[in-house]
């Protein structure tokens, strides 16, 4: 007879099917179970964590889980917030990218997920935008690594000039499909500022890290580069 946990079961409920993960509590026993939930206020040591038990939503208390079972709590509360992301949701299905000579539609071998997202406000007309784009392509291609994306948001207004852009320029990261550039006001171009080239870093909850606009003065995208170099030696 399998041993379960101490549980509060609050709502009996269907959920859609997920990954199973084994929990356990500090005296060792297990069940096998979906994670739905962390339940946390504010900062504080999480309540419970929500599970699905065969179809069952059912409350584990955080005090009776082991340390590791915590820490795979943890693990997928942060999974599931960085999935709920429009901009991590966006990196796997409206960008385009360069492939050898072509631009091609980016469809990834398992879905982003960078810590640090830098959105580059880039032009193929603007002088000092093909000024400072040299630099960014070296920048990507000696730091490129899981923690960080480049995302180009281009204010051309012709497909073509855009692509011919970043060919080249041999741009190595992901640019917003043109189509979907002017759609994009609450998400990739909300942050823009008034001059280009500009450059943003966001986590990915869309909350800002540095800015090439700081109120109303321009900063120029490299300051927000070597923010991004900081950003990313930090976590080394």
């Amino acid at each position: 007879m399998k041993t379960y946990l101490p549980l509060i079961i609050l709502i009996l409920m269907p959920f859609l099917k997920a990954s199973e993960h084994t929990w356990l509590d500090t005296k060792g026993r297990s069940i096998t179970a979906s994670f739905i939930k962390l339940n946390q206020e504010d900062t504080q040591q999480p309540l419970s964590v929500t599970v699905d038990v065969k179809s069952q939503k059912v409350d584990i208390k955080w005090e009776l889980l082991s340390l590791a079972s915590q820490e795979q709590a943890l693990k997928l509360d942060k999974e599931l917030t960085l999935s709920k992301s429009p901009f991590i949701q966006e990196l796997s299905k409206n960008m385009v990218k360069l492939d050898g000579k072509s631009i091609k539609s980016y469809k990834p071998e398992k879905a982003p997920n960078p810590k640090y997202i830098a959105i580059y406000y880039s032009a193929s007309w603007c002088p000092p935008c093909k000024v400072f784009t040299p630099k960014l392509v070296e920048f990507y291609n000696k730091n490129k690594s899981d923690k960080f994306e480049i995302v180009l948001v281009s204010s051309d207004k012709e497909k073509k000039a855009m692509e011919d852009y970043i060919k080249d320029d041999k741009m190595p990261w992901l640019a917003l499909k043109h189509s979907k550039i002017d759609s994009s006001t609450d998400t990739w171009k909300s942050f823009a500022g008034r001059s280009i080239p500009g450059m943003v870093i966001i986590d990915p909850q869309g909350n800002v890290l540095s800015h090439s606009h700081v109120d109303d003065k321009y900063l120029g995208p490299t300051k927000v580069m070597n923010d991004l170099q900081k950003l990313i030696s930090q976590d080394s």
